[in-house]
């Protein structure tokens, strides 16, 4: 009954206006500004600043005339992009360490 409720209650309510969300020009932001354009969804540019543990995001939403599944699409490659980029930064913390643990190996043989 609550999730019927939900539900209805969903439908009523209109689409936001699209909006994008960055903090910087990155490969990123415009690989999902092209797939917007390409896509035919429009969108707005908004900066917003985020600390260093937080992703900049993109909000799509879809007329509600359009049932195509590109607002699905769209959510997907986001989630997708987003999953991505914490492993690329995970990548770099490991490099980092072991770059730093090689250099203190080399300074430790240097002063010997």
């Amino acid at each position: 009954m609550l999730r019927e409720r939900n539900a209805e209650l969903n439908k009523s309510i209109p689409p936001k206006p699209i909006t994008l969300h960055k903090t910087s020009s990155t490969p990123y932001f415009n690989f999902m500004k092209d797939f917007a354009n390409r896509q035919g969804i429009q969108y707005a540019i908004q900066p917003i600043t985020l600390e260093p543990p937080k992703l900049p995001y993109l909000q799509y939403t879809l007329p509600l005339e359009q049932t195509n599944g590109s607002q699905m699409l769209c959510r997907r490659l986001l989630d997708m992009l987003y999953i991505i980029k914490l492993g690329i930064n995970e990548i770099s913390r490991i490099n980092h360490k072991i770059l730093e643990r090689k250099t203190l190996i080399s300074y430790k043989k240097v002063t010997e």
